[in-house]
């Protein structure tokens, strides 16, 4: 199975196809939409420069760093969570 990134681009959408790999390590792919905003709020905050805006792979590692860092302060919010009951 394979995902895609998808970047912002111009106002055009641009997609690459990312092999998923191997699932057995417990690992799930997530695809994010990040809004204009969003890239303005990583900026802002340091965790993304303005020359890497337009940079995929920039922004998936802004996005972890978020991730990290709002883990270990333990302040993740989820809104409308999906229903995960099977």
């Amino acid at each position: 199975m394979a995902g895609k990134v998808v970047s912002k681009n111009q106002g055009s959408a641009e997609s690459t196809t990312i092999a998923a790999g191997d699932r057995s390590d417990g690992k799930v792919t997530v695809m994010v939409p990040v809004s204009e905003e969003e890239l303005d709020w990583l900026i802002a905050k340091k965790y993304l420069t303005e020359k890497e805006r337009e940079n995929v792979a920039a922004i998936k590692q802004a996005i972890e760093s978020f991730l990290s860092a709002s883990a270990k302060a333990a302040v993740i919010v989820v809104t409308n969570p999906p229903d995960m009951r099977r």
